[in-house]
């Protein structure tokens, strides 16, 4: 009786155990997936910051002030990080922006 129970149910089993074990490894590629993106993200807006922290420094030590310390901030983060650049892809402004912030907290440093 048992055997005949195998018999009857065991394919369908055997398809529906095949049939999760598939979902469950599709769901963990995917999140998987999806964490590292965000972590490797995440990684390059702090490098591309990092670069126009840097950027912005090197422009105050030089004595730039203004859009020229934008420009000068800017141009070398896309030396620095060309990959964060690539792959985020930041707007002219969110740039111009970011680099302003930087410099502003630079100043605000140097006054206190």
């Amino acid at each position: 009786m048992l055997q005949t129970i195998i018999d009857l149910f065991g394919p369908a089993l055997a398809t529906i155990v095949v049939s999760l074990i598939t979902g469950l490894i599709g769901w963990l590629t995917l999140t998987l997936r999806t964490k590292l993106n965000i972590d490797i993200e995440a990684g390059l807006r702090g490098a591309l910051h990092a670069a126009l922290e840097t950027g912005a420094g090197v422009a105050a030590s030089q004595g730039l002030k203004g859009p020229n310390a934008v420009e000068a901030a800017i141009a070398h983060a896309s030396i620095s990080t060309p990959d964060a650049m690539i792959a985020l892809s930041p707007s002219r402004q969110v740039l111009v922006n970011i680099a302003t912030a930087k410099l502003q907290q630079l100043a605000g440093r140097v006054l206190k």
